[in-house]
């Protein structure tokens, strides 16, 4: 739900201005769910977003550090596969195209790197 906040002048030569902040509101309470620690979020995308990731089992986060640590070894024991995959998406974005996951999946299947019991798009969303 979004609201405005006053920022009023410190001295005779700040200007007071005014943001939309957003918070998460319980529509059938009426009740403040998450206000970023009464700050707001500034955007209502990154509100839903950070209420996500915060209602989320702790198992849930867990997977997903397990994953991404995963990743980060991955990317230490294969560098010749990440440099590999950094040129083809330098490359991607200079002919003005989109890097995809057929693209990743291609370059897994000619180098064919130990993926560590990671699935493709693990490795192609955390890299």
């Amino acid at each position: 739900m979004p609201y405005e906040v006053r920022h009023e002048p410190e001295d005779e030569y700040d200007f007071g201005y005014s943001e939309t902040r957003y918070r998460l509101v319980d529509v059938a309470t009426g009740e403040i769910v998450d206000d970023a620690q009464g700050y707001g979020y500034r955007t209502a995308a990154g509100a839903h977003r950070a209420y996500g990731y915060k209602s989320m089992p702790k198992s849930g986060k867990r997977e997903i550090a397990s994953v991404k640590s995963r990743v980060r070894r991955f990317r230490e024991e294969n560098p010749t596969f990440v440099d590999d995959m950094e040129y083809c998406m330098l490359n991607a974005c200079k002919d003005g195209v989109e890097y995809t996951f057929e693209d990743f999946r291609k370059l897994l299947d000619e180098e064919k790197p130990d993926l560590r019991e990671l699935t493709p798009e693990q490795l192609f969303r955390y890299i």
